[in-house]
């Protein structure tokens, strides 16, 4: 029997578990805890602290265990992987062989549990990390030849593992839910113990807090996440919310009009934002409650022609500066309005001058010449000259003509 705690939070939860469907595990006499100002009165047999500790091929520590969870399942992975190197080695074998493989048993290993980890950028990148190394060994590809990891997960049709774990997440919120409020799962979704208060500082990151924030970038409360969840097809809409354009870009190849479309880059994903204004995704590796998009609705629009890089450019200096450079078309001060007109005056005046100029004058701007233009040949190129004239080669540029000519030098 587990001896009941003299401190009242923790007696709370005690007194308080049958009535809401707990069960206190009484076969191992061990306890993790997170360290509060409280003792444990033990009267009737000791508990005695373990940190961490082993449950059902999980690991429970006082941080709640996740990054211990994770390097646990990346070892088993790993060995996994290993086990199955005559596989990927085969060459009888077809990739697309491979690759199921590799999806059926290293990566079921992998991310075993996934739906209930604290997801942060770190274990992300970890989980990550091993999956891109796994299917370039898959590929055989090594240095010096070099993939992006973007192209590898098209090539191998593999998703990010931050989104991949967000789908598995949210498909197994919903069938939990479903199994009625009776279920101990789900009530442990919103149950809290009643008294007591944590400590200083910021609140810990937890799954819970997670989850409910990303409920509340959607607009909705556990409440309305039950109801919608009763409705299969509504709550596959809710869970496609977590799409990005990687995942569109592959449906969309399966298309017969597929071909008329752009690179992948040429698109990004769109939405209202709260001034009512049209605002463009710059990173879609972040989550909708960032974004903070109106109604929960993205749209994927194609780019503007621009130059390359320009676009990254721009959101860069835009993040300098802590302001969007498109802001600055809406400044009406006389600062702005007088530097605007002096700079289209001198614009106008430079393109005029240009378009006066002789045909020498146009032929030095579009191709300035990298020495000083001298008058006379300089004494330094007497010997080199080829009966006292130079030898002036073109090159047609993607070609493979060259012009030669003959022009005579000027002496002093």
């Amino acid at each position: 029997m587990v001896p009941a705690p003299s401190c009242p939070y923790t007696w709370d939860y005690w007194s308080s578990s049958p009535t809401e469907g707990i069960e206190l595990a009484c076969l191992m006499p061990n306890s993790v805890y997170i360290p509060l100002r409280a003792s444990w009165d033990s009267t009737l047999q000791d508990v005695k602290e373990v940190r961490p500790c082993r449950l059902k091929d999980s690991t429970v520590t006082n941080q709640g265990g996740t990054d211990e969870d994770v390097a646990a399942r990346i070892n088993k992975a790993k060995a996994a992987f290993a086990q199955l190197r005559p596989v990927w080695d085969s060459n009888v074998l077809k990739r697309r062989v491979k690759i199921s493989l590799f999806n059926s048993i290293v990566k079921s290993v992998l991310l075993f549990g996934c739906e209930t980890w604290r997801v942060t950028k770190g274990l992300m990148n970890k989980l990550q990390v091993f999956v891109n190394k796994s299917l370039r060994l898959i590929l055989r590809i090594f240095w010096p030849n070099t993939i992006r990891n973007v192209d590898l997960w098209n090539v191998c049709k593999q998703t990010s593992i931050e989104q991949e774990i967000a789908l598995r997440k949210w498909r197994w919120i919903g069938h939990t839910i479903r199994k009625g409020a009776e279920s101990k799962a789900s009530i442990a979704f919103e149950w809290k113990p009643p008294g007591g208060h944590r400590r200083r500082g910021r609140p810990v990151h937890t799954w819970r807090r997670t989850v409910d924030g990303e409920l509340r970038a959607q607009g909705l409360s556990w409440t309305e996440a039950r109801a919608v969840a009763e409705d299969r097809t509504a709550w596959r809409t809710l869970v496609k919310a977590l799409c990005t354009t990687g995942e569109l870009w592959d449906k969309a190849a399966k298309y017969p009009l597929f071909g008329m479309l752009h690179e992948m880059s040429g698109y990004v994903f769109q939405f209202i934002n709260s001034l009512a204004a049209p605002e463009e995704v710059d990173d879609e590796s972040k989550r909708l409650r960032d974004v903070k998009p109106v109604c929960g609705v993205l749209k994927i629009i194609e780019r503007p022609n621009e130059k390359p890089g320009e676009h990254l450019l721009n959101t860069h200096i835009s993040h300098l500066i802590g302001k969007g450079l498109n802001e600055f078309d809406s400044l009406r001060s006389s600062e702005v309005n007088d530097f605007r007109t002096r700079m289209r005056i001198l614009a106008e005046e430079s393109s005029l001058k240009r378009a006066n100029s002789s045909r020498l004058e146009k032929l030095r701007h579009r191709y300035p010449p990298r020495l000083a233009d001298l008058p006379v040949v300089p004494t330094m190129l007497h010997s080199r000259l080829n009966n006292h004239c130079f030898i002036l080669v073109t090159k047609v540029e993607n070609t493979e003509v060259r012009i030669g000519l003959r022009v005579e030098a000027v002496w002093g």
